[in-house]
């Protein structure tokens, strides 16, 4: 809850061109921890619940807009006649939502290939097609898959590539090109049969919150620059095109939550 003077655009303007991430990222995590115990006091932990859900949703190609989104946030369902297009829609809203208080009850831990499975077990358990066909929920993938025109891991190396990964992302600096290369990577590797997109984007807004670095919640309708980013940095090495997307979608996603956690008393406590 705020309590205080809202800020005007020219202090979130003037906060975005010098604030202290680590700081900020400390007062965010403590706000989002409050909202999952009492959600309607922390219109903070609202709005990411939601923003996070409708964004990842749409870019893994599900047909939702945010009315929706919001409707299941405040009641569990929404109001819609094809009763198996309901229950999907509701059921991967609700799921990203479980998984993003997963994200938060493990933030004070490593990234490892616990947290990764759990991120698919929660997104992927109350999938109907999971359930009818008896596929693997919070395990590696059984069958090969593919990513656009690149060819994935095989099911017998994934794990071993994922640990890889992961002891490679640890001794590396922490910065938007390290995260943009174990995105790339990660996408290459596809791991599980579905919902990779959905997992790599929890894992990019954890560690961004866990090492310093304003959260990045890519937006839907950068999906195809992000294919782009991820494509580039996968056949040149060269992640530019992906770290400028997450600049660009931090500011954006900064610009919409600043006021909605610090009063103008409290700005202070956020500059560099």
């Amino acid at each position: 809850m705020l309590n205080g003077r809202k800020l005007d655009n020219s202090e979130i303007i003037e906060l975005l061109e010098e604030l202290n991430e680590k700081a900020f990222n400390k007062e965010l995590i403590r706000q989002l921890i409050l909202g999952m115990k009492n959600p309607s006091e922390y219109k903070v932990y609202e709005y990411i619940q939601c923003s996070f859900a409708y964004n990842s949703l749409r870019l893994s190609d599900l047909t939702i807009v945010p009315a929706q989104i919001r409707s299941i946030y405040d009641t569990g369902t929404f109001t819609q006649t094809d009763k198996i297009f309901e229950y999907n829609l509701i059921t991967e809203t609700k799921s990203h939502f479980n998984a993003f208080n997963r994200l938060l009850q493990t933030i004070g831990e490593e990234l490892s290939e616990k947290i990764i499975k759990e991120f698919h077990y929660y997104l992927k358990i109350d999938d109907n097609d999971y359930i009818i066909n008896d596929h693997p929920v919070g395990e590696y993938k059984v069958f090969p898959n593919r990513y656009m025109n690149f060819k994935t891991s095989p099911p017998e190396t994934t794990a071993k590539e994922i640990a890889e990964l992961i002891k490679w992302y640890k001794a590396a600096p922490k910065n938007f090109e390290t995260l943009a290369r174990f995105h790339s990577r990660f996408t290459l590797i596809q791991p599980f049969k579905g919902s990779n997109g959905r997992v790599m984007r929890l894992i990019l807004f954890r560690e961004c919150l866990r090492n310093g670095l304003a959260p990045v919640l890519i937006r839907c309708q950068n999906k195809s620059e992000m294919e782009q980013g991820i494509k580039i940095t996968l056949n040149e090495d060269k992640p530019k095109v992906l770290t400028e997307l997450y600049q660009k979608d931090q500011e954006e996603f900064l610009t919409n939550l600043i006021p909605l956690m610090i009063t103008s008393e409290e700005l202070d406590k956020f500059r560099k």
